[in-house]
């Protein structure tokens, strides 16, 4: 630290560092144009560099010094809160801790009690698929969830009994359901009964047809022998 800075405190250093190096600028500034052998501006600029050079270090030692109280501030809080809690918290501390919790827990039954939650019961077993609502939003009538059967579902279908030679077990299918005519799905007759079965009076070869998953009413074409 230069020798004159010695003995004043860092805001009085710098005021007085400043005031010199004003002088010492507003000195210089009639001669800074001068051939640079002149021997007042030399003396003028030896005066300015030396008072800027005593600028520089008051603010050095300002921020210095600002660090400083502030890092024993910090270390004082450090010290308090250390004597604080070393031995537990203390007494009132924990008497509202308490009071939290318990509020909390009240909270929460009463909430139970309440019962904001509404209970969904499916119409049927399944897997849910999607869910388009998310935490938080508000719910309309609108459907919220798909569930579907993933099992494989399956179709008795009756056929005239002189369709016997264009059915069999294994025999693929073309599927058209009544509320999708345009769209066909495959599938495969796994079952064809052994004896004829009475339907309305008249005597039908019943097949059993797997197919993906449906509740549809669906029409079924057999392959033409």
């Amino acid at each position: 630290m230069p020798t004159v800075l010695q003995g004043l405190d860092a805001v009085e250093a710098l005021d007085m560092m400043k005031s010199a190096l004003d002088e010492s600028l507003a000195a210089f500034e009639p001669y800074k144009y001068f051939p640079q052998a002149d021997p007042t501006r030399r003396a003028l600029l030896v005066t300015l560099n030396l008072a800027q050079s005593n600028y520089d270090a008051a603010v050095k030692r300002l921020d210095y010094e600002y660090v400083l109280e502030v890092a024993q501030a910090n270390l004082a809080d450090a010290r308090q809160d250390y004597e604080k809690y070393k031995d537990g918290p203390a007494a009132d501390e924990l008497t509202e801790a308490q009071a939290t919790l318990e509020n909390t827990q009240a909270n929460l039954v009463l909430a139970k009690e309440e019962k904001p939650v509404i209970d969904l019961e499916a119409p049927m077993d399944g897997t849910v698929l999607a869910v388009d609502a998310g935490v938080g939003e508000s719910l309309s009538a609108a459907s919220i969830i798909t569930l579907a059967i993933l099992e494989p579902t399956t179709l008795e279908v009756y056929l005239d009994e002189t369709d016997l030679d264009k059915v069999a077990v294994g025999h693929p299918v073309e599927v058209v359901f009544d509320a999708l005519p345009d769209l066909t799905f495959n599938g495969q007759v796994t079952l064809v009964s052994r004896s004829l079965q009475d339907v309305s009076g008249v005597q039908a070869i019943k097949a059993v047809v797997t197919l993906e998953p449906s509740e549809q009413q669906a029409s079924v074409t057999l392959p033409v022998a």
